[in-house]
């Protein structure tokens, strides 16, 4: 008699432990679905590669810095380049008036030309014209970008991409300014 009770305990917790594994596996899958459905309908994912080629436009806001008209442009082998950037690490977004307000200088010595990005959360926020060496930026228009984002205090990154001046090549190396504290205000 006790052993047919034995053998009938196991059966059930082998019956309970069967169930519990099943019900998991469901859940894990109804999950794994889930987020399936959320990467491919759900997310805002907008790529923030560059093209190969020079933007076509020059950066309206783009304006000469107070170099002197005589500095050497850096020498580099065929293929290469070199520049210098100068920048802050402040930004500010003025939804009221679409501007962005930051100081970046692309020094006359540099021998290629840039393209800038803000990324913030993975989200391309903007992107400037092509930049000549010999110009600087302080303020630069969201050309009619749909900035969604919240009145705050956001840090992202500002990509920076190298053009060759003559042929509109983009170099092989990009530069990637983090820690970029961004303030949205309106």
């Amino acid at each position: 008699m006790a052993n047919i009770e034995n053998t009938h305990v196991k059966k059930s917790k082998r019956k309970v432990a069967t169930l519990i594994l099943i019900i998991t596996l469901i859940l894990l899958l109804i999950g794994s679905c889930c987020v399936s459905l959320w990467a491919i309908f759900l997310r805002d994912d907008v790529p923030t590669v560059a093209p190969d080629y020079a933007p076509p436009v020059l950066e309206p806001n783009a304006k000469p810095t107070d170099e002197p008209e005589d500095t050497p442009k850096y020498e580099s082998e065929e293929g290469g380049g070199k520049v210098t950037i100068s920048y802050e690490t402040d930004m500010t977004i003025d939804l009221s008036d679409g501007k962005v307000y930051w100081k970046y200088q692309h020094p006359k010595a540099s021998n290629q030309d840039v393209m800038v990005q803000l990324i913030i959360q993975d989200r391309l926020i903007f992107k400037s014209g092509l930049i000549k060496a010999g110009n600087e930026i302080k303020v630069l228009d969201l050309n009619g970008e749909q900035v969604q984002m919240g009145v705050g205090h956001y840090t992202g990154r500002v990509e920076l991409y190298y053009y060759h001046p003559e042929t509109g090549e983009r170099a092989v190396l990009s530069t990637d300014l983090t820690n970029i504290t961004i303030k949205v205000q309106e």
